[in-house]
């Protein structure tokens, strides 16, 4: 439950946030929300030499320019947070979870560790070129619509339930498991998209291709993507290939690599190649009804009439 304070107040100089709100100034150099202040404005070019702990600041609209943190940055549940402000620097991990109102994550922005940013409802910006040490937690921000160009993570991604995301970047990096699942207005994979685990992409049911050179690490989930329409030439998925109740998919391509198993539940009508079955054995998990061709084209895409 978060409390508020008896007074609102705007701080636009450090001299003034020092006198009034002492209590937020800890011995270990970290800044933390005042017992009885509640902020509304922050100086620029606050620094703190451990957290910054912000978190349930219900009237603090834009983070101050300039923020240093040489620790963590915690603002979840700010209600009212807008915007965080060009040119924040944390050593450690961001904290923004929960904030309902939040619009843009300003550049430059560097992560010294994770972006954490679940259940922003009403966040469409970030910062173009954000890289991101650990992991980035973006679930549920439901306004988002696209990822900045030379976004890279390098543990885990998580874009469950981002429904308004229409665009990646090309050549997007995620050097653990990347979680597209629920994207519903997703409809390519454009080129250089990689992973080094698993990629999700069930539920995504506006997505028809995949790039020529996407590189999963591990599995492929697609489960439940209804237009899915054909996969690429060449395809390698090093564990489980998941196209179950992908309706629309017509074919698998002939050189089709999956190291585990091959899931098509719900296919019903589509074209399998003998070899690939030959090769598979009882590793593939059938339709109800399928046909098993001799010579199919290369690409599993239709071919033109």
């Amino acid at each position: 439950m978060i409390t508020l304070k008896s007074q609102t107040r705007k701080f636009r100089s450090l001299s003034d946030f020092r006198k009034y709100a002492r209590s937020s100034f800890k011995p270990d150099g970290s800044i933390v929300h005042p017992d009885d202040i509640e902020l509304e404005q922050l100086p620029p070019y606050l620094a703190a030499g451990g957290d910054v702990i912000l978190d349930g600041s219900v009237n603090l609209a834009i983070t101050p320019e300039g923020l240093n943190a040489r620790g963590d940055l915690y603002l979840r549940e700010c209600t009212k947070l807008t915007r965080v402000a060009p040119n924040t620097t944390v050593t450690g991990s961001v904290y923004l979870d929960r904030c309902p109102s939040l619009l843009r994550i300003s550049g430059p922005l560097s992560v010294g560790k994770n972006l954490s940013a679940p259940s922003c409802v009403s966040l469409r910006e970030l910062p173009d070129g954000l890289r991101v040490p650990g992991w980035a937690n973006l679930s549920g921000c439901q306004s988002l619509q696209s990822l900045p160009n030379g976004m890279r993570v390098g543990q885990w991604m998580d874009l469950t339930d981002c429904s308004q995301l229409r665009i990646l970047p090309e050549h997007l990096y995620v050097r653990g498991w990347l979680s597209l699942a629920n994207c519903s207005q997703l409809k390519a994979i454009p080129p250089g998209v990689s992973a080094a685990w698993t990629i999700d992409l069930s539920g995504c049911t506006s997505l028809e291709h995949l790039s020529d050179d996407m590189i999963v690490g591990e599995s492929l989930i697609m489960h439940g993507c209804t237009s899915l329409k054909s996969l690429p030439a060449g395809l390698i998925v090093r564990k489980t290939l998941d196209l179950s109740e992908c309706t629309e998919l017509g074919a698998l391509p002939a050189d089709l690599l999956v190291a585990d198993n091959i899931k098509l539940k719900g296919c019903n009508g589509i074209r399998i190649p003998k070899a690939l079955i030959e090769k598979m054995g009882d590793r593939i998990e059938y339709p109800d009804n399928y046909e098993i061709v001799d010579q199919p084209s290369l690409s599993s895409a239709p071919e033109a009439a």
